[in-house]
């Protein structure tokens, strides 16, 4: 598995509604295989756009929150 974050990726505030839904499905959907076989660096910049997407989501669709099928992910502690 290798994550690598884009250089330069699209502002999720930037994604139509099936863009922020697909790219949040797909990393979901990867976590676990990333959190396993990945660097630190790449598990690091995999979270902080899962992080993202997720607050993006739940602003754009605040009661989705009842029924979020995944765990919030909290932003890292700075190091």
């Amino acid at each position: 598995m290798d994550y690598t974050h884009p250089t330069s990726p699209i502002p999720v505030a930037w994604l139509d509604d099936a863009q922020l839904r697909r790219e949040l499905a797909d990393l979901h959907r990867m976590e676990r295989a990333v959190e396993r076989h990945c660097e630190a660096s790449q598990r690091k910049a995999f979270r902080e756009r899962l992080i993202e997407l997720d607050g993006e989501y739940l602003r754009r669709f605040p009661t989705a929150r009842d029924r979020w099928p995944w765990r919030l992910l909290e932003p890292l502690p700075d190091a």
